[in-house]
């Protein structure tokens, strides 16, 4: 039987902590002190704000139903507005949901209201009506983050030619390694 030292469990202790503050900040987290990351908290309140629809039953009782069919690397959009549109950052109009378990869709095919339950809310989508001539609104406050995006929100902004409309996602409730703002998430089918 050995007995490890207080000061060695300190020390341990320390150390891991030391360690999650380090890549705390490498990940653009920040630290005690660093100042706050406006574009973090903005990201945080749309979670937040939208926190609730991951729940479907959630979704069906307040009006919303699918728009258009199944998108790969983006999955099903959902709105309660007739048109869609909107920039309300913490009100947006599209929720967009990706498919879990053995439900796989075709491309364009139209969601099952049998499979709510194998739904999960992956983020948020903005909308505008216009084409790709058009400047689209500032929603988030990325110029100024200390995060070095992969994508920012305005090259985000994507135009969908066969709609008339241009789009930004927000993944805000599901990781995306392409960026934040990246209109598609290879994460999802």
């Amino acid at each position: 039987m050995t007995t490890e030292s207080p000061l060695v469990g300190r020390r341990t202790v320390v150390k891991a902590i030391g360690g999650v503050l380090a890549v705390g900040a490498s990940a653009g987290l920040g630290t005690a002190g660093s100042g706050p990351d406006e574009l973090a908290q903005q990201l945080g309140g749309v979670r937040e704000a939208t926190r609730a629809y991951r729940d479907v039953d959630t979704v069906r009782e307040r009006g919303y139903e699918p728009l258009l069919g199944y998108f790969p690397g983006m999955g099903f959009h959902f709105t309660n507005r007739d048109p869609p549109f909107g920039t309300d950052r913490n009100d947006p109009p599209l929720l967009v949901y990706f498919t879990k378990g053995s439900y796989t869709p075709l491309p364009g095919a139209m969601h099952n209201p049998d499979r709510d339950d194998d739904l999960v809310l992956g983020g948020v989508e903005y909308l505008v009506p216009g084409d790709r001539e058009a400047t689209p609104p500032d929603v988030f406050d990325d110029e100024a983050s200390p995060r070095a995006l992969q994508v920012s929100e305005a090259a985000g902004w994507h135009f969908e030619a066969d709609l008339g409309v241009t789009g930004l996602h927000a993944w805000v409730h599901r990781g995306n390694p392409a960026g934040i703002f990246h209109p598609t998430n290879p994460t999802i089918d």
